[in-house]
Formats: structure tokens, C-alpha cells, sequence
């Protein structure tokens, strides 16, 4: 029954088609489809009857429509209606073609080898180079962070606008407050960064470690591999010292022993029982510390005003960010008008955490790098456009002849687009491999110290990624070549297949120059001013002399150090016996060394004006530094005195400013002796030092107030060390000088002052090196594009220019006509690419560094570069067309 009436159904498809259709191939139609259901007995219930008609309505469909439009290529040939239903009928039909169109495509490209390697050369560097910056891109903003729903975990930072400070550190109690007094969160979970002094082994050895709320690593939905979670418990405020280690220091330092959980080991003296062992691998947010130990006492009884926390938090279901944002924001009002003292004029933000964790910096210049790779795909796709349009039109007479043949226009069509689809596969492949390696360069210059949260292996989404690129790209270089080649006729064979691509296709030729030109501009423009920034970073003055200095770090612990004056005293005695080694010049030690990454800021009032008004709250970075430590790094003194030991935390309080406070506040140039309120002291002003660059070479300087490092409360301290020699031949002796005076003290932290600059420069560095790559590769891509294509052009042109010389035109005029032609089209191209250029190098502008985003010495060197490669590459084409023999060309015809 369901047999026919599905019989039924298939005449009444047929009777959509012209009665001369029906008369001619109607009864070999049915008897197909009847053959048809008879091979499908195999299959059983709706699967049957879906692959039936679906097989049905693609060979009546498609099939059909090409007998009706005239367009069944080889199929028309073997009878009517025989290609359509075949003994193979169906899908199967189409999946044969499609592999003889492949294996033609291959056989075809091997009979070019020369064309084959450069258009597959051309695209594997073009795929390659999009590909290695996308993976750089995917484990920067698009893989998930590894922890449980990673979409939901956001930061919580405190932010004061009115000293211009944004993502600062949180106190811990008012963390505690946001989770506890707002529906947008789950929960919240904080962290300090800590280090730690481990003894009671063969030697001390600092460890880097956080201490955590004890719901830390269930906000995050990652637990200890081994050994158990912390509770509620172990956060009381007189609970035993326990602590959860890495993987890798467990392996490493108690050699993966099962038994280390329950023992103990001392973290700065105190004795700390060991409670698990996180997974392998396992990335924390911003570092990858050996030992977490959870914070003791209630976060709502820690001390307000301490922003010295990072929060974080996972959203409640349903809440965004932005609906989290509100609710922190109307708590921090709150909380201001309950805490005015400690609490005014702060407020809060939450940002994802992938987001705040790479910055505002990093989001943008992995953005601006996927543009840049994009346009150098373009210009590869334009030249392999050009290259396929070469060669389409010497493969006119064979069109012709397959048109005449009984080739349809879509069965060409399909054949170009494949042989297209082929290079670009073979492209992809290789681009893939290339990719491998690009990525390896990429990640090696990337900054040291990068959160390990992202990670940038080839992964699925990478490998879709190249496998789009690769079809879009055969779309993109293919399509065109494939419509002309598809529109050619049997007429063609009245001239052999010896006509041009007429006025169309030079206007095409045209087109291309005019794109590849204005693509190599941006790049050009965009490499140029990054190569320019950080050619200015390298000449920039520091405000200090980096080399031959040796810095390292040293925190006396509090279980032999118990209060302040002892903790001074072992740093003034350590400084002390540096000074004293044959090689050293000079030591000084410093609270935050410059270009460290860190970042300690406050707000000062001048003496005289009111304390409660925030418009005379002037922001400035703090410091502190030791006697000695502005001599030792080679900051020059401007007035007064420096710090010395008389200035301790039984003296008047006394600080040094720099000299962009000096000039933004008093207006006389004259410090010394004037006098600053720093939380609610007096402080006078007994000297002035250079402006040098502290946290970042890419910020401005800001006003800088320097106070001595004996009123400092902290234990760490960062030593930093001028020698005569190499500083690296320094460092055992310092070891040594530190063990004899404590031989539980360990240095860490232990590198050159050069490296940190490195560091600095490092990102800027490797895109200047990535933009400048790519502008090369993009010149060179325009070059041989200009020239292809008007090399292209005068090949087709030859007879015109016979005709034009054999009617009296002259060598030079000749010459003159083809370079005017590929000058215009350069002029043109130039000029929509310096519109664009202007654009791009405007988003760029955070990135760059003592250099305008409008440089006119790159801009204008750009112009002219190209200007002088457009009249290269249509010289060299112009002086082969005034070559052309007028008896040669005409002899043609």
C-alpha cells in the first residue's frame, strides 16, 4: 500500500515538468524510482522511506534540472536521460563525480608544478600565519579556563575614581560583605600572594604560595588529586597550620611520596601539616605557586581600608555580569556611608575572569594581530586569484572544447571550484604543519610571566579554524577564475582559444592591484609604527642604569624574626656585608623594584589644604628604599638629600618626590622644605630624584614619593646590587653572604635588572617582530601581485600593441602607457589604504609607545615605498611589451 502511494506521489513530482520533459524521459524515470524503492528492501520502517525520498528528490531535483536547463555536461552524451539514473543510481552518482573531479584536479596541478608549489606555497603561508595567531588567540580569549562552568568566574576589584585607580585590590572584608549582602553570587573566595621560607631541610628554599579563603577551590570546582579539600575548620583563628602543595613540588621535593600527607613541614618556622596534593597540571589563577594555605580568623573581622586581596567569585545562575556589576556597585555605596573613613570614595567592578586576567592590553593586541594576519590571507588569496586567472586563460581552448562537448556551465564551474578546493586543502595541510611551528615561536617570546590559566595547544577548535580558512580562502581566490572559465563557449574554438579576457577581465586585473596595494599599506603602516615604538623604547632614557645590576629578594620569617626592629636590623646587616665585597660598588635595597610588575599606589594633600576634599587628593605611586639605593641604581639627585640611615621610624618623617610631582604641584619648582600629608602626617620633602620609569615603560610617569625603608612594616625587601664585573659571576657570592649571616635565609628572585627591562620590552618586542613580518610578507606579496598581474595584462594586450606600434607608436609610448596604467591603479590603492591605515593605527594606540599613531615619517615612507614597487612592477611588464615584434602579434591573427 505505502508502495503506491508513494508511487503516486513521484508522478505527481513529475508533472511539475514540461510535457516534452514527461514525454521524453517520464516512463525511464518511473521505472528508476521502482528500481529505486527495490534497493532500499533492505531497509526497514521511516529510514527507508526518508533515504528513498531523499534520493528521490536530488535525482529528480538536480539531475532533472539540468535536462531541463541544457546543462547535463557528459551525461547528456551517454543517451537521454542516462545520466540521471545510472545502475548506480542516486547520491552515489554525484560522490563518483565529484572524486573524478578530484583526481582530474590533481592530475591537472601535476602537470604545473610551477604553478602548483607557488599557489600552495602562497597559501600554506597565508594559512599558516592566520592559524598560529587564531591558536594564539583561542588560549587567550576563547578556550575555556580549566576549572568547572568557567564562564561563570569573575573578579571583584576595588576601583577609587577619583584617584584614577581601576582593578586595585580588594580588602578582604569587603569581599566578605559584596558575598554576603548581595543574590549575584554563588559564593566568593579570596587569595593573597604569599611566599614562604621552607627550613628544617639540607638547605632553606623559598616557596611561592597563596594564602586562600578555605572555599577557594570549590568556587573554582577543582579539588586535591590526593589528600582532602580545606573546611570551614581549618579557618578558624587559633586552628593547626595546614597547607595543600602543588603537584610538581610534590613531586619534586618529597619525590611524589604517598606518605607526605599528614607530615609536617615548616613554612617560616612554623610547623605546617601537609593535607593534599592538587592534580597535575592544575593551573591557579594568576601563577603557579608551590604551597596554598588558607586564611585564619573570620573575613569579617580583618581590618578594613587593606586592599591587598584579589576576589574571586562565580555567579549566581542567571546573573551576567553586568547585573552583578549593579549590585556590587549600590554595596560599595553602602559601605561608604558605614565605613567613611576607610571606605570613601571607593567602589567596586566585576570582569570575567579571562578577561581580567589577560587586561584590557592583551585582548586588544591579540585582536589587532588576528586583523593584521587576516589582510596578509588576503593578499595571499589575491595573488593565487591572479595566478588562476593566468592560467584560466590558458586554458581557454580547452574550456571551449569541453563547452562544445556538452559541458554545462555548472558542471565547469564545479570543476574550477574543485581544482580551487584542492590547492587550498593541500595549502591547508601544510599551513597546519607550518602553524606548529609559528605557534612554538609565538608562545617562546610571549611574557614570562603570563597567567597559566592560558594554554595554546592545537585543539579542535584550532583545526576547524584552518580547515575554514582553507575553504573560504578557495571561495575567495577561486570563485572568480571559476565564473569566467565557466562562461566560455564552443565559439571559442573560432580563434583557437586565443582571445583575451576583453575589457572585464583587465577591469578585474585592476581590481586586484588596486586590493593587494591597499592591503600591503596597512600592514606596512601598521609594522612600521610598532617597529617605531619600540625602537623608541630602546632609546628610551630609564632614569637609571640597568646594567651591572643584580637584584634578589629576601623576607626574614617571623618565627626568628619576631617584630620590626629585628627585621631591620637583618636587612641593614645584609646590606652592610654586600657593600663590603671586593667586586661590589654599591647596594641599596628597595620595597618594589622598577619594571617588576607590581604596583603600590596612595594619595597625598599639601600642607594647608583641607584633607576632606577629594578634588585635593593628589594620586602618586609609594616606594620605599634604603640609604644607598638611588646611588646604586644611578638616579640622579635634583635637590636636597637623599635618604640615610638617621631616618628611621624614631625620626621626624621626612620623604623624596620625583620630579613630576615637583612640577605638577608646585608650581615654583622648589620642594625641599614643603611639606605633604600622608595619612593625616606631615611629611616634609627633604630631596628630589629623577623621573624614572617604575611599574611599566608603556605608562607615563607618574609622581613618585620615595619614604625610607626603616619606617617600612613589611619583612620583604628586593636588594639591589651595582658591580664592576659580570653580574652573574656575583651571584654565589651573595648566596654565601647571606647563609653565613642566617643560614636559614634563603634569596630568591635572584636576576639581572637588564632582565626585567626585557621583560618590559618583550611584548612590544615580539609584535613589532609579528607586524614587521608581516609587512615584509605582505611587500612582497603586493610586489609579485602588481607584477603578475601586469605581466597578465600586457600578455593579453600583445596584439593591441603590435597594432599600435604597426600604426606608428613609438617604444617609449609603449612603455609610457602600461606604467601609467599600473601607477594609477598603485596610486589608487594607496590611497584607500592610507584611509584605512588610519583607522587601524588609532586601535592600535594603547599599544604604542613615544610614537604617534599618524607618524608621518611612516606613513610617508610607506607611500613612497610602494610607489616605488608599483613603478617596478609595471616597468619591468613595459619594457616586454615595447619589445613585442608588430610583424609577431599581427602574424597571430
Amino acid at each position: 500500500m505505502r508502495r503506491e502511494r508513494a508511487e503516486r506521489w513521484f508522478r505527481r513530482i513529475l508533472a511539475v515538468y514540461p510535457a516534452e520533459f514527461r514525454r521524453r524521459y517520464g516512463a525511464e524515470m518511473e521505472d528508476a524510482f521502482r528500481s529505486l524503492l527495490t534497493q532500499e528492501a533492505r531497509l526497514h520502517g521511516r529510514v527507508r522511506w526518508v533515504v528513498v525520498w531523499m534520493r528521490t528528490l536530488w535525482d529528480a531535483g538536480v539531475h532533472g534540472t539540468r535536462l531541463r536547463w541544457g546543462t547535463g555536461g557528459a551525461d547528456r552524451r551517454e543517451g537521454p536521460g542516462a545520466g540521471a539514473y545510472r545502475a548506480d543510481r542516486g547520491g552515489r552518482d554525484v560522490v563518483g563525480s565529484l572524486i573524478a573531479d578530484v583526481r582530474y584536479a590533481v592530475r591537472a596541478l601535476r602537470r604545473k608544478p610551477v604553478f602548483a608549489l607557488t599557489a600552495v606555497g602562497t597559501l600554506a603561508l597565508g594559512i599558516g600565519a592566520n592559524t598560529s595567531i587564531f591558536n594564539i588567540v583561542n588560549g587567550l580569549l576563547i578556550r575555556d579556563m580549566p576549572y568547572e562552568r568557567p564562564d561563570e568566574l569573575v573578579h571583584i576589584w576595588s576601583q577609587n575614581l577619583e584617584r584614577g585607580w581601576f582593578e586595585a585590590d580588594i580588602p578582604l572584608v569587603d569581599a566578605w560583605d559584596f558575598g554576603q549582602r548581595t543574590s549575584a553570587f554563588v559564593d566568593v573566595a579570596v587569595y593573597d600572594r604569599r611566599s614562604f621560607t621552607l627550613t628544617g631541610t639540607d638547605r632553606p628554599e623559598r616557596m611561592a604560595g597563596r594564602g586562600v579563603t578555605p572555599n577557594m577551590f570549590s568556587v573554582l570546582g577543582v579539588f586535591p588529586d590526593q589528600g582532602r579539600n580545606f573546611t570551614d575548620a581549618d579557618g578558624q583563628t587559633f586552628a593547626p597550620a595546614v597547607a595543600i602543595l602543588s603537584h610538581g613540588f610534590w613531586q619534586q621535593r618529597l619525590g611524589g611520596d604517598p606518605g607526605a600527607l599528614g607530615t609536617t613541614i615548616h613554612l617560616d618556622g612554623e610547623p605546617t601539616t601537609i593535607i593534599g596534593v592538587m592534580p597535575a597540571g592544575f593551573p591557579f589563577i594568576d601563577s603557579q605557586p608551590d604551597v596554598w594555605v588558607p586564611f585564619r580568623g573570620h573575613p569579617a573581622d580583618a581590618r578594613r581600608g587593606n586592599h591587598s586581596h584579589v576576589a574571586v567569585a562565580r555567579l549566581a545562575p542567571g546573573v551576567t555580569v553586568d547585573r552583578a556589576r549593579r549590585d556590587v556597585a549600590q554595596v560599595a555605596l553602602a559601605l561608604q556611608e558605614e565605613h567613611p573613613e576607610t571606605n570613601r570614595g571607593w567602589t567596586a567592578d566585576v570582569i570575567s575572569m579571562q578577561l581580567s586576567q589577560l587586561g584590557d592590553i592583551g585582548a586588544r593586541a591579540a585582536l589587532v594581530m588576528m586583523s593584521a594576519v587576516g589582510f596578509v590571507l588576503l593578499m595571499a588569496c589575491t595573488n593565487v586569484a591572479n595566478l588562476l586567472l593566468a592560467r584560466a586563460n590558458g586554458r581557454r581552448l580547452e574550456m571551449a572544447i569541453r563547452s562544445a562537448m556538452g559541458a554545462g556551465r555548472g558542471r565547469m564551474l564545479r570543476q574550477t571550484l574543485i581544482e580551487s578546493l584542492v590547492l587550498s586543502s593541500i595549502g591547508g595541510v601544510l599551513g597546519g604543519l607550518l602553524a606548529i611551528w609559528g605557534t612554538g615561536v609565538i608562545v617562546r617570546g610571549l611574557p614570562s610571566n603570563l597567567p597559566p590559566i592560558f594554554t595554546f595547544e592545537m585543539d579542535g577548535t584550532v583545526l576547524a579554524f584552518t580547515a575554514a580558512v582553507s575553504v573560504v580562502a578557495a571561495l575567495l581566490f577561486g570563485l572568480a577564475p571559476a565564473v569566467r572559465s565557466s562562461r566560455l563557449t564552443g565559439s571559442e574554438l573560432r580563434d583557437g582559444g586565443r582571445s583575451g579576457p576583453g575589457a572585464r577581465g583587465r577591469r578585474f586585473g585592476g581590481f586586484l592591484v588596486v586590493a593587494q596595494t591597499a592591503l600591503a599599506v596597512v600592514l606596512l603602516v601598521g609594522g612600521g609604527v610598532m617597529v617605531r615604538s619600540v625602537m623608541g623604547m630602546a632609546r628610551l632614557d630609564l632614569g637609571y642604569e640597568a646594567a651591572a645590576l643584580m637584584t634578589f629578594s629576601v623576607s626574614p620569617g617571623e618565627a626568628r624574626y619576631e617584630d620590626k626592629p629585628a627585621v631591620t636590623a637583618v636587612h641593614d646587616d645584609l646590606v652592610e656585608r654586600i657593600t663590603a665585597i671586593p667586586a661590589v660598588e654599591g647596594a641599596g635595597a628597595v620595597y618594589v623594584l622598577p619594571l617588576s610588575g607590581s604596583n603600590t599606589v596612595g594619595s597625598f594633600v599639601l600642607e594647608g589644604e583641607d584633607p576632606s576634599d577629594p578634588v585635593a587628593r593628589y594620586p602618586a605611586r609609594f616606594n620605599y628604599v634604603s640609604p644607598g639605593y638611588f646611588e646604586t641604581m644611578g638616579i640622579a639627585r635634583i635637590a636636597g638629600r637623599a635618604i640615610t640611615l638617621a631616618d628611621d621610624a624614631d625620626a621626624p618623617p621626612v620623604v623624596v618626590v620625583n620630579e613630576t610631582l615637583v612640577s605638577r604641584h608646585f608650581g615654583d619648582g622648589n620642594a625641599v622644605g614643603r611639606r605633604l600629608v600622608l595619612d593625616g602626617t606631615l611629611h616634609e620633602v627633604v630631596g628630589v630624584v629623577a623621573d624614572h620609569f617604575e611599574r611599566s615603560l608603556a605608562d607615563p610617569i607618574q609622581p613618585g614619593v620615595y619614604f625610607p625603608i626603616r619606617r617600612f612594616t613589611g619583612r620583604t625587601r628586593t636588594v639591589v646590587v651595582r658591580t664592576s664585573g659580570d653580574p652573574a659571576a656575583l651571584v654565589p657570592i651573595l648566596r654565601s653572604a647571606v647563609l653565613e649571616m642566617d643560614g636559614d635565609l634563603p634569596i630568591y628572585g635572584v636576576q639581572p635588572m637588564v632582565d626585567n627591562v626585557t621583560r618590559a620590552v618583550g611584548p612590544y618586542y615580539l609584535m613589532a617582530k609579528l607586524m614587521g613580518g608581516f609587512a615584509l610578507i605582505s611587500l612582497l606579496l603586493g610586489a609579485v601581485g602588481i607584477y603578475g598581474v601586469m605581466s597578465y595584462g600586457v600578455g593579453q594586450r600583445t596584439n593591441e600593441i603590435g597594432v599600435r606600434m604597426a600604426l606608428g607608436a613609438a617604444r617609449r609610448q609603449v612603455r609610457g602607457m602600461v606604467v601609467r596604467t599600473g601607477m594609477r591603479r598603485a596610486a589608487l590603492g594607496i590611497g584607500c589604504g592610507l584611509a584605512l591605515a588610519f583607522g587601524v593605527t588609532r586601535a592600535m594606540s594603547s599599544l604604542l609607545v613615544g610614537v604617534s599613531p599618524t607618524d608621518p615619517l611612516v606613513f610617508g615612507g610607506v607611500t613612497a615605498l610602494l610607489l616605488a614597487v608599483a613603478f617596478l612592477g609595471s616597468y619591468l611588464p613595459a619594457l616586454r611589451a615595447s619589445a613585442v615584434n608588430p610583424v609577431d602579434a599581427l602574424s597571430q591573427e
